[in-house]
């Protein structure tokens, strides 16, 4: 049994590690840069409604390198040209052809992210219905849940464990949140979200396709919790039908 187990822990790491030196593979087999993933996620997103009238962000580390979504252009049209390469303190590397873009407003949300948590390579800023929603359902600073199924797609959740996420208040600009955003990621180190009220969601993962499977399950989470509620329902205790 512990070679089994061993042997696929070795599998698992080999594939991680290969991940992370060539980047995802599409279904033809061709790699997708960070630039052409951010596009593709940038277009699904805004269809989802989760980054709508230009809200919303998203940003990949590739090494050194930093990738940032652009300010003002709506997601739907974003192109791999409009995307920054910054350094982590935020100097450009990579400027879009369009001169007038600017990088979003959101790094230095990232920055502290990227720095408390170094594994992490994609932080997805959400402007979600329900994730604003969510972050109403509670007058405190956490919303938790319990013996909910996507629980488990958050990064070391079991169906018996207590999901918290973490809340903060919004204030008028992303770059004025920053502080209280290195708070909350440092005060949770075991989650990997911080949910702003009113505003919307910050989430990431070690990969893109972690942080995008702990977004949905997020997504998912916030209407059911959403539903709980109008049914008066305990997001936390498990009661019998």
């Amino acid at each position: 049994v512990w070679a089994s187990g061993h042997t696929r822990y070795c599998v698992d790491q080999l594939i991680k590690n290969r991940m992370k030196e060539i980047g995802s593979s599409t279904k033809d087999g061709r790699t997708t840069s960070p630039r052409n993933t951010m596009v593709s996620l940038c277009k699904e997103f805004h269809q989802l409604g989760w980054m709508t009238g230009t809200g919303g962000a998203i940003s990949m580390r590739d090494g050194e390198d930093i990738f940032i979504t652009p300010s003002g252009v709506l997601k739907e049209n974003v192109k791999e040209d409009d995307i920054f390469k910054v350094t982590d303190d935020g100097q450009i590397i990579k400027h879009p052809d369009n001169t007038n873009l600017k990088y979003s407003s959101c790094f230095p949300n990232f920055h502290h992210i990227y720095k408390l948590r170094p594994s992490t390579t994609a932080i997805y800023h959400t402007h979600s219905t329900s994730a604003v929603l969510a972050s109403l359902l509670v007058t405190g600073n956490h919303l938790q849940m319990k013996h909910l199924q996507m629980v488990k797609g958050m990064r070391g959740h079991s169906w018996e464990d207590t999901l918290s996420i973490p809340i903060i208040e919004n204030k008028a600009t992303e770059d004025a949140i920053a502080d209280v955003i290195e708070q909350a990621v440092r005060d949770n180190p075991g989650v990997d979200a911080v949910l702003i009220r009113r505003h919307g969601l910050y989430v990431w993962g070690d990969t893109w396709e972690m942080a995008k499977v702990q977004v949905e399950s997020l997504e998912w989470l916030f209407k059911v919790c959403i539903e709980m509620k109008k049914m008066g329902l305990s997001l936390t205790e498990q009661t019998s039908q």
